[in-house]
């Protein structure tokens, strides 16, 4: 009875969060965990996804410049041919 409480309370959901921080380290920064009561796992949850969020943000945010950065140096390349 307590095997059954500490693995459904305690290591299947680290082991959860295990796996998403997996797909995150490849890339995958929309993976969220389902977040679920307000105990330390979900605290941990719930941290996780904003973490989440925060470098999704981030990487689109970069996204965003490098084209940015792309498209004026194009425009000043052509500037230059005219020139």
């Amino acid at each position: 009875m307590l095997y059954w409480m500490v693995n459904k309370m305690i290591i299947k959901p680290v082991s959860s969060l295990a796996q998403h921080t997996e797909t995150i380290s490849r890339g995958n920064y929309q993976v969220r965990f389902p977040v679920k009561g307000n105990d330390e796992v979900a605290r941990l949850g719930q941290a996780f996804n904003e973490m989440a969020a925060s470098i999704e943000s981030f990487r689109l945010s970069e996204e965003a410049k490098k084209e940015a950065l792309r498209k004026l140096s194009s425009a000043v390349e052509q500037t230059a041919d005219h020139v």
